[in-house]
């Protein structure tokens, strides 16, 4: 077991990169429970496929308390599910140690990585084929812990991708917009004091982020 010293997950998951030997490697975070024999199905379709990156696709549960339930539901009722993350992801060593994370994003990182691979026109994907377990914790503070770094990682984008990051800024409203609606639709209505609150505290940590922090010279760890 290696440390990395309180820099944060990217700076962990680069260090553990780094120690491999392997051309292959594998991010799984520590809230993620992989059913047997899925972690070789996905590497199996990672190189049959010919991906650069491929993420297993998310089965989210919960603690069993509201806000836990809630962010779990919100995670299979949302789109964000489909789009590439390193929750439970296997990558081409070489690649990820090529592109590395940007220092500043302790959260958020897996979209601004997400940009960037797509950008060097490398391929990457979540798959249908091999599902995982993913797991979110319950209570309110941690709830609250999510949205304010998701808001605040969603501002960083915006800092350093400059125009082309703003329609980030509409995402929380417009997931709120859409969560609030598809729980009336299907009779759920006590998730909508969820998709507030997921609003408020997004918004509010990002436009704190962007007003109090300052743009500067986009840095990646080697």
């Amino acid at each position: 077991v290696e440390s990395d010293e309180g820099r944060g997950l990217p700076a962990a998951r680069l260090l553990g990169a780094q120690l491999a030997s392997s051309r292959t490697v594998a991010l799984v975070d520590a809230d993620v429970v992989l059913p047997e024999g899925s972690l070789q199905r996905l590497i199996d379709e990672f190189r049959d496929d010919g991906y650069d990156a491929l993420q297993a696709g998310l089965s989210s549960i919960s603690a069993g308390d509201y806000w836990g339930e809630a962010l779990a539901t919100h995670h299979r009722w949302g789109r964000s599910k489909n789009w590439f993350g390193l929750v439970a992801t296997v990558f081409d060593r070489s690649t990820l140690l090529e592109h590395g994370f940007d220092s500043r994003f302790v959260s958020g990182e897996d979209i601004e990585m997400r940009w960037r691979l797509r950008d060097a026109g490398l391929k990457i994907g979540v798959s249908a084929r091999t599902t995982v377990i993913h797991r979110f914790e319950g209570g309110w503070r941690f709830a609250r812990g999510q949205w304010d770094a998701d808001g605040k990682g969603l501002a960083r984008m915006v800092r350093k991708h400059g125009l082309r990051a703003v329609p980030l800024l509409a995402l929380p409203v417009g997931g709120a917009a859409r969560g609030v609606a598809l729980s009336l639709w299907r009779g759920k209505p006590k998730w909508i004091p969820y998709y507030l609150s997921y609003m408020l505290f997004n918004e509010t940590a990002m436009f704190a982020e962007l007003a109090g922090g300052r743009a500067g010279t986009p840095t990646r760890d080697p």
